[in-house]
């Protein structure tokens, strides 16, 4: 039996609270990895105490078996009403395919089912008109999503009622129930003349002519490599074809990486998340289909390789690396676009709304416009970029002093990049270049070149430095300079 964390206690309580006042369509919001799956469960164990049949309804297949699965570990039998499923209509408890029922009810195959409750997993992506036409037609209706926002970036109000929020993510991290998050910008394509669709998102067409491109596939696996080449990494790409193509290049450096689109089997993929788990497999590379219904909790690192203006599909793609693993501290987020600050960090508070009339963007940019966003501040002593304190959480270097006010108004974010080393990992790095430079014949210039390419000054010490053996790190880096170095000369 499962035992549900005080925030997930205290979540269905609201829920039930906001059903007592008489709405009809409630929103459960919950950031990716609080546990809505197991939150769920436990409503429908409340409400089949009480005899009350639950229709919950998902918008994909790994949603179901997912469902059924922490079902299970509640002791709860359910049906399941999926194309290739046999139908078993004897439990309360009916976990649902949507497209399945929606299809099956239109050409008269199936009336909807009875439920007292539907709960509508995913909530966000449940607004077309057959969707909604289904869902109105039940007398009380539970939407649990971590972004209750359209993919236009409005609110939800033309179904729902209210909105019950669980804890936020900043406040989750704080308290070790999900991991904190650092960013790094790699390079973008150049999107100033891509269209936009009717949610004003990149169109997939545009996203493929600036993104298909070998030289930045090749530094999308140089970035990673350099950054985060010891993790377990998820990798979201434009198509089908941009995805094979980043899947070749990493194979071609000897990675073990999987690839994953809609068409992949169920079977197929368990066994690529058992190799993830297992750690036989470092690489998985998706398209969207791991943005939702996906508990892989090694994932430590997020690989955006496709740009987007949706904050609901970042927070959503980003909270793939979210959850607590055995030995997991943080997870590296690597996002190959230029409008980082748009966005914004996971831990971000987000204002959500109803209103169907302004957007979630619209609402952050009036936040920070009126001063509610506090100003970045980026230790002198080792990078770190923090808000709201006066030392640094990586290092704590005292940044303001006790009697000054920590400054709270907006801050242009120019970069996110790798925190700055300390000296005494600038004099590692120079003194494994002269090792390089030992092993390789080269001269003592060279190390000093690449020194400076990479922190941009010389090293407090050049003579009298005892060379070392290069670390892969370092060694992945030169890798990286002479690349760049000879396409330069063949674009010459």
């Amino acid at each position: 039996m499962i035992i549900l964390r005080d925030y997930q206690k205290k979540i269905i309580e609201g829920v039930r609270e906001s059903f007592q006042k008489g709405n009809k369509r409630v929103i459960l919001q919950s950031e990716v990895g609080a546990g809505k799956t197991f939150i769920s469960c436990e409503i429908m164990r409340l409400a089949i105490e009480k005899r009350q049949r639950v229709l919950f309804i998902a918008p994909r297949r790994q949603l179901i078996y997912q469902t059924v699965e922490a079902l299970e570990q509640f002791d709860i039998q359910c049906g399941v009403i999926m194309a290739g499923v046999t139908p078993f209509s004897m439990p309360l408890v009916q976990v649902a395919s949507f497209d399945t029922i929606t299809s099956r009810v239109s050409n008269g195959r199936m009336a909807l089912p009875q439920a007292d409750l539907v709960i509508a997993d995913e909530a966000h992506m449940m607004f077309s008109k057959a969707r909604i036409d289904i869902l109105k037609a039940y007398p009380r209706v539970l939407g649990l999503t971590a972004t209750p926002t359209l993919a236009n970036g409005n609110g939800m109000g033309e179904l729902y009622d209210d909105i019950v929020e669980g804890m936020p993510m900043g406040e989750m991290i704080s308290k070790n129930h999900l991991v904190p998050m650092r960013y790094f910008i790699g390079e973008a394509p150049d999107l100033s003349d891509a269209k936009l669709n009717k949610d004003g998102d990149y169109t997939e067409k545009s996203l493929m002519d600036a993104n298909d491109k070998p030289a930045l596939i090749g530094s999308i696996y140089e970035n990673w490599e350099r950054i985060a080449g010891d993790r377990c990494t998820l990798i979201f790409a434009v198509n089908c074809k941009h995805a094979v193509h980043l899947h070749n290049e990493f194979l071609s450096h000897g990675v073990v990486s999987e690839y994953i689109d809609g068409m992949t089997e169920q079977q197929d993929r368990e066994s690529i998340k058992n190799n993830v788990m297992s750690g036989k497999t470092q690489v998985v590379i998706n398209i969207g289909v791991m943005v939702a219904g996906v508990s892989w909790d090694r994932f430590d690192c997020i690989v955006m390789a496709r740009q987007t203006r949706s904050v609901s599909q970042w927070r959503q793609c980003l909270g793939r690396g979210s959850r607590n693993y055995p030995g997991k501290k943080e997870t590296l987020v690597i996002y190959h676009g230029d409008n980082f600050e748009e966005l914004g960090r996971l831990d971000d508070p987000i204002e959500w709304s109803l209103d169907s009339k302004e957007s979630v963007k619209e609402r952050i940019k009036k936040a920070k416009e009126e001063g509610k966003e506090p100003k970045e501040i980026t230790c002198g002593e080792c990078g770190t970029i923090f808000r709201s304190r006066r030392d640094c959480p990586a290092c704590s270097h005292e940044m303001i002093s006790k009697g000054e006010p920590i400054p709270y108004h907006e801050a242009e974010l120019v970069e996110v990049k790798a925190f700055k080393p300390k000296p005494v990992e600038k004099a590692q790095f120079y003194a494994e270049m002269l090792g390089y430079c030992h092993d390789k014949g080269k001269k003592t210039s060279y190390a000093l070149a690449i020194f400076k390419q990479k922190f941009d000054s010389w090293p407090n010490k050049k003579h009298g430095v005892q060379a070392v053996k290069p670390s892969k790190e370092t060694l992945s880096y030169i890798k990286s300079c002479n690349i760049a170095y000879a396409r330069s000369r063949s674009a010459a």
